[in-house]
């Protein structure tokens, strides 16, 4: 709140101090100034502009205006007084008012005053919802992703029984709604998500989105990297998402990770497909993805040879990264249709429920700055099984980051 005094009048013939004192208040501040009084032809008038600024929050009520004169027993003589109603005062504009002090002989004061909305929220953890799916090859839905995930959220329980302990009460997250994305074109799309998360970043310390299809983790890990340096990805999938363009589309959700490699948002090594499996357009892919310094593990490789060896893999990657941050992709379809069946492309044998839990949670530690669940797509989805399993998923991603942000050099 900025208070800017303009003039002070007294009637003709009235005596007016050469100094007064202005006196105001808003909220728990106090501010005092010296006014220097002036003759101007109708009166007494301030010399010279004085402003007072004040930090207020949305309960306070009032701001109150005091005049006050020494005298030359040095006490103080309020003059008069007004009191305004902050609930009147528009956001952002300067509002000018002439108001008499009460209490005075009709002297008038004008003045101007601005009430701004000031963003100094301290957030650790901002959650947000990108609501697009212009970039899935096969069944739409997963626009309606965020919506589902919060709703099918409300059965989570502050206390994490195997992490031990409750992120959500031990840091700030906000879920800060979702991003105004259009569905009619890519590109426009792609900078819309890049500029919201890049805000989202300006005030959070860490940023994880829920989806949406998976063409959305181009922008947040741009958005991340400008932040951070370039990331080590972890990307759980039953597709490789680093494909070439389809249809002379370079952005889909089949490429987010070809498009980051290509710009150079990735750590050189250190990052992993885990659960890649069924079918793919050609081995190509797969050569394709090794040449970007990202290593597969196939959902075979984690039926067989169990999660702690796989982890193992994961996690010595990240070390030939050299604490590189950490970006956690997680696409809903790495798990079996069988445990989630509403997401836009199945693919048959995937993880399952408590293999993919455990994989999650070997990764405390790592310096995770940035993360994501995507592909949720609720008419596909029987019961919420889907959307509340990548509410969990999200919880457990947020929880990692708790127990990494205060440790991991990354501000």
């Amino acid at each position: 709140l900025r208070v800017r005094t303009l003039a002070l009048r007294w009637p003709l013939g009235a005596a007016a101090p050469g100094v007064a004192m202005a006196v105001g208040r808003a909220g728990s501040g106090e501010c005092r100034l010296a006014v220097s009084i002036a003759e101007a032809s109708t009166g007494p008038a301030v010399g010279s502009s004085v402003e007072m600024v004040f930090q207020v929050a949305e309960h306070d009520g009032s701001l109150e205006l005091e005049l006050s004169n020494e005298t030359s027993s040095g006490d103080a003589v309020c003059l008069g007084r007004i009191c305004l109603g902050l609930w009147i005062l528009p956001f952002g504009a300067w509002m000018r008012r002439k108001e008499v002090l009460v209490g005075s002989e009709g002297v008038e004061v004008e003045f101007e005053v601005r009430l701004d909305l000031v963003q100094e929220c301290h957030v650790d953890i901002a959650v947000l919802g990108v609501p697009f799916d212009s970039g899935c090859s096969f069944r739409p839905g997963a626009r309606f992703g965020p919506e589902s995930i919060r709703v099918n959220s409300r059965l989570i329980r502050p206390y994490l029984i195997e992490m031990r302990q409750r992120p959500l009460l031990e840091r700030q997250v906000v879920d800060a709604g979702d991003v105004a994305v259009t569905p009619f074109g890519i590109d426009m799309a792609m900078a819309q998500i890049l500029d919201a998360c890049r805000a989202k970043l300006k005030v959070a310390r860490r940023l994880v989105l829920m989806g949406g299809d998976h063409t959305l983790s181009y922008p947040s890990i741009k958005a991340v990297s400008e932040k951070f340096g370039p990331v080590v990805l972890i990307h759980f999938d039953s597709h490789l998402d680093t494909f070439p363009p389809m249809y002379n589309q370079d952005v889909w959700h089949g490429s987010p990770f070809r498009k980051c490699w290509e710009e150079g948002l990735l750590a050189k090594d250190g990052s992993t497909h885990i659960g890649i499996r069924a079918s793919t357009y050609s081995s190509q892919d797969l050569l394709d993805s090794d040449a970007m310094g990202i290593a597969t593990l196939t959902a075979e490789d984690v039926h067989e040879k169990g999660v702690d060896a796989c982890l193992d893999v994961v996690r010595k990657r990240c070390e030939r990264a050299a604490g590189a941050p950490v970006y956690l992709s997680i696409d809903i379809d790495v798990l079996d249709p069988s445990v989630a069946p509403g997401t836009g492309t199945p693919e048959f044998g995937g993880l399952l429920a408590h293999q993919l839990l455990k994989f999650v949670r070997g990764f405390e530690g790592l310096p995770i700055v940035g993360a994501d669940v995507v592909e949720v797509a609720p008419a596909y989805d029987i019961a919420g099984i889907t959307a509340m399993a990548a509410a969990n998923l999200m919880v457990e991603e947020i929880a990692l980051m708790n127990r990494c942000m205060d440790s991991d050099g990354f501000a």
